[in-house]
Formats: C-alpha cells, structure tokens, sequence
C-alpha cells in the first residue's frame, strides 16, 4: 500500500495532476512542448492543460522539470496562476512579502504570487507563532511537503471568491 508521507516532498507534475484531476480532468487540445513529458505517462495531460490555461509553465531548458519537487514559491506561483483561471480571489497587498527574514529570495518571476498567497494566508511562513515579521522565514525556495501542499490548497480555497 502506497503511504501519503505529509512530510515528503511534492513534485511539479503531482501538484499539476491535483489541479488536473480538481477539474475533472478536463479534454487537452495543446502539443506537447518539454522533453522530459512522455507521451502516455500519467502526468502528461495534466502538465497539458497546464500549460493551455497559463496555470503552470516549464522551465526555461525546455523541460517541465518530470520528477523535481515543487519550491514553496513555485507552489505559490501555479495556485495564483489557478486562481485567476478559476475567477476566484486574486487580491494582494504589492507589500505584502516586505519585512520577512528572507523577502529578498524571492525570485521577481514569483513576487505578484508570493503577495497574494501571503496577503490570503495561503503561506503563513515558518517561525515562531507569534514572532515579529523579520523572525519569520518565507523560504520561496525550499521545497514544499506534500502536507504543505494540501494546506495551501485549502486555505487558497477557504479564500475563495
């Protein structure tokens, strides 16, 4: 039996199959692009449709990037980038990210993002609960559990329309 395992980490394509699968696994009318998608593969469809309706990108070498897990601020870009396509709520506060501990790695592709899933509560940040804003880490870069994963899906949809 397969174990969810909320302390691994997620990858691209299961982060895209969720979404995917969310929308009842709608029909796919775009070619396939990145050399590391397979044909037939149970991602493939999902990481096409993705890519149709401008919810997830793939690399700038080409690929989608098959098989690496998915940085916090990745996750935050695809669920904004889901958000719009869904018509749900896509406030943010431009300052939102200013004033954590690491604000400055985050990528600029992934500031409007970052803003939004901060401003919604959908990235709360790692530190102390109750710990001033600079004690608080935003860590766009490091990899997103596959239990962080569920718990900015529910909170993007808890912030809702």
């Amino acid at each position: 039996a397969r174990e969810f395992q909320p302390n691994a980490n997620i990858s691209r394509e299961e982060v895209t199959q969720i979404l995917y699968s969310s929308e009842g696994k709608p029909e796919v009318t775009v070619a396939n692009p990145y050399s590391d998608v397979k044909a037939g593969a149970w991602y493939e469809k999902a990481i096409l449709w993705a890519r149709e309706y401008n919810i997830a990108k793939g690399k700038a070498d080409g690929t989608f990037g098959v098989g690496s897990p998915i940085t916090r601020q990745d996750l935050a870009v695809i669920l904004y980038q889901y958000v719009q396509y869904k018509g749900l709520n896509t406030t943010k506060d431009n300052a939102a990210i200013e004033g954590y501990q690491d604000t400055d790695k985050v990528s600029s592709y992934a500031k409007d993002a970052m803003n939004w899933a901060v401003t919604n509560g959908v990235i709360t940040g790692k530190g102390a609960k109750d710990a001033p804003k600079n004690e608080i880490r935003l860590a766009p870069k490091g990899n997103a559990s596959r239990a962080e994963c569920a718990a900015m899906i529910m909170k993007m949809l808890e912030s809702g329309n």
